[in-house]
């Protein structure tokens, strides 16, 4: 399940996790044999050598810029590496980023999958807005974690639900109201909100809007 960071009220990653000098910093969110989630800032020059993980394993800049493998990536930019390929991070200023590390299995097998892997991509760009509807891409559903990707249209609406975990939405673009147990909030681009597992919520889009899904299971 998720933690160390707000539940029920807007907050933004990129100011949960502090840049320190000659530091690397970072916030654990989730950590479970097949879900990793975690925040991390990184002073100028500073770095992590090279590791693989279990899982295939998504990052995204905060803000700043880095490199991960071989390949630069900047403030708002996203790259998938798969499961057991050795990658490291570096950078030459100050930058923070999100990775999420999605399943446990082969190799061989995409545990990310409908997105490029070892290519910089927005992830925003990867759905488009269908007039009048709302438009769902799972990336990955895992037994303990799931991210799908959304694109509403202005005025649509997902009815009262609940979860059977924790669900972090991010916008990407535009405005919406997400409702959590009865209470409104307005989540802008750049912010998230956390809805806790088992309680009813709901999400209407003022204005078209994307959003990245984060479903940590028990």
């Amino acid at each position: 399940m998720l933690e160390n960071i707000p539940f029920r009220e807007p907050f933004s990653l990129k100011d949960s996790v502090s840049c320190r000098r000659f530091q690397v910093c970072s916030r654990s969110l989730c950590s479970m044999p097949g879900a990793a989630v975690t925040l991390l800032a990184f002073d100028a020059g500073e770095g992590v050598s090279a590791e693989e993980y279990s899982g295939d394993t998504l990052y995204t800049v905060l803000d700043g810029a880095c490199r991960v493998g071989d390949i630069e990536l900047t403030a708002g930019k996203s790259i998938v590496f798969p499961a057991g390929e050795l990658h490291s991070v570096t950078c030459t200023e100050q930058f923070r980023i999100m990775q999420i590390t999605a399943g446990k299995g082969e190799t061989t097998m995409k545990l990310i999958d409908h997105i490029p892997h070892k290519e910089v991509i927005s992830l925003k760009d990867q759905i488009d807005y269908e007039p009048g509807q709302v438009a769902s891409m799972t990336l990955t559903n895992q037994p303990q974690i799931g991210m799908t990707l959304f694109a509403f249209d202005e005025g649509t609406k997902i009815a009262s639900h609940a979860a059977p975990g924790d669900a972090m939405p991010t916008v990407l673009e535009g405005e919406a109201e997400i409702t959590i147990s009865g209470e409104a909030h307005i989540v802008k681009a750049g912010e998230s909100i956390v809805m806790p597992a088992g309680e009813p919520h709901s999400l209407r889009a003022l204005t078209r809007f994307k959003m990245l899904l984060v479903l940590v299971k028990q």
